[in-house]
C-alpha cells in the first residue's frame, strides 16, 4: 500500500519536474529564439548577431559591471553600427523590448497611432526610483508646468551660470586628492557632479552634506555606511540587476510588489536613501538654490518638487560623470601639457 502510494507520488512528482523543464525550455531558449527569428526578418531592425540563454543582451550589462565599468559601456561599440537601423530589439532576460533608433520610425509611430502617445508610468526598472517625476508624469497642465519650470532652470543657456559653480566643486574635490596616490577616474568624477548637483539645487553650503552617510543593508543583510551618492548608484544598480532576476520571469507580481527580496531590501535602502534626500532639501536656506525656487512656485507642492529633484539626481549625476570621463579619456594626449 505504501509503495504504491510513493509510486504514485514518485509518478506525479515525475511529470511536474517534466512539465516545468518543458517550461523552462520554452521561456528561456524556445520564446527567446522565436523572437529574434520574427524581428531578424526585418531588414530595419537591428538584432544582436549572439544569442545567450537566460540572460539574452543584459549579459553585456553584466560583464560590464563585473569589470568594473558602467552597465552600458558596451553600447558605445556597437552605436555606429546601431544608428543605421530604425529599430533595436534588445532581450532582457528572456522578455523582448523593441528600442525605436531613428527620428523616421518615431513619426511613422506617431503617425499610426490612433491615440496620442504619452509617457506612462513604470513599476518595474527606473520607475520604482523616480516614480512619478516630471520625466515620467503624464503630460497633463500640472506636469508640463513642473517640466517647464526645471528644464528652464536647467537648459544649456541657463545653466551657464553656474560655471563658477562647477569651478569651485572640482577646485574642492582636486583638494582632497594627494599627491602621489592613484584614484578612480569614474568614481571621483561621480563624486565630483554630485557634489555639483547638490549645491545647484541645495545651496553652496550644502556640499559637505553630499558625502555624509546613510545606513545600507548590502546583499548579505550586513548593515553599513555609505555615503548618500553611493547609495544612490547602488539602488540604481540593483534596481536593473532586478529586471533580469528569475523572480521578475517567474512571479512578475512578486517582483513589481518588492514582496520578496532582492526587491524588498532594494525598497528599504531606496527609503533610507529619501529620508536623506528630504533631509537635505529641509536644511537647503539658500534661497537662489533650485530647491527653494520650485517650493516657492505655488503650482507645485512639495511632494511633487522632492519627486523631481530625485528623478534628476538618479537621471544626471553619474550618466554626466561618465561622459566627462569619456572626454578626458579622447583628450588624454593632453594631459600633462
Amino acid at each position: 500500500m505504501l509503495s504504491d502510494l510513493f509510486s504514485t507520488l514518485l509518478k506525479y512528482f515525475l511529470y511536474l519536474l517534466g512539465a516545468l523543464v518543458i517550461w523552462l525550455l520554452y521561456f528561456y531558449v524556445v520564446k527567446p529564439v522565436g523572437w529574434r527569428w520574427h524581428y531578424s526578418k526585418y531588414k530595419n531592425v537591428w538584432v544582436s548577431p549572439r544569442f545567450i540563454f537566460f540572460f539574452g543582451d543584459s549579459w553585456d550589462n553584466i560583464k560590464n559591471m563585473m569589470a568594473g565599468k558602467v552597465f552600458y559601456d558596451h553600447h558605445r561599440h556597437i552605436s555606429q553600427e546601431v544608428s543605421r537601423y530604425d529599430f533595436k530589439l534588445e532581450m532582457i532576460g528572456p522578455n523582448p523590448f523593441v528600442k525605436v533608433i531613428s527620428y523616421k520610425a518615431q513619426a511613422g509611430l506617431e503617425a499610426l497611432a490612433t491615440e496620442k502617445i504619452d509617457r506612462g508610468r513604470e513599476y518595474i526598472g527606473i520607475g520604482k526610483v523616480i516614480g512619478n517625476s516630471f520625466g515620467m508624469s503624464r503630460s497633463n497642465y500640472k506636469a508640463m508646468h513642473r517640466r517647464k519650470l526645471i528644464l528652464n532652470m536647467l537648459s544649456f543657456n541657463a545653466a551657464s551660470k553656474y560655471i563658477p559653480t562647477m569651478y569651485d566643486c572640482l577646485k574642492h574635490e582636486i583638494g582632497e586628492w594627494e599627491e602621489g596616490k592613484t584614484f578612480d577616474s569614474v568614481y571621483e568624477m561621480n563624486v565630483l557632479t554630485f557634489g555639483f548637483f547638490t549645491v545647484v539645487f541645495f545651496g553652496q553650503d550644502m556640499l559637505h552634506i553630499s558625502k555624509s552617510t546613510i545606513k545600507f543593508e548590502e546583499d548579505n543583510g550586513q548593515i553599513v555606511d555609505k555615503t548618500i551618492m553611493d547609495s544612490l548608484i547602488a539602488i540604481i544598480k540593483n534596481t536593473f540587476q532586478g529586471l533580469i532576476h528569475p523572480i521578475a520571469s517567474f512571479a512578475p507580481f512578486v517582483a513589481e510588489n518588492d514582496l520578496c527580496n532582492p526587491y524588498k531590501r532594494n525598497k528599504r535602502n531606496l527609503l533610507n536613501f529619501k529620508a536623506a534626500l528630504r533631509n537635505l532639501m529641509d536644511q537647503a536656506k539658500d534661497e537662489n538654490s533650485i530647491c527653494n525656487k520650485l517650493i516657492k512656485d505655488p503650482k507645485i507642492d512639495y511632494e511633487e518638487v522632492f519627486i523631481d529633484i530625485l528623478g534628476f539626481l538618479a537621471a544626471g549625476t553619474e550618466t554626466t560623470s561618465h561622459t566627462m570621463v569619456v572626454v578626458l579619456e579622447s583628450w588624454i594626449h593632453c594631459f600633462g601639457q
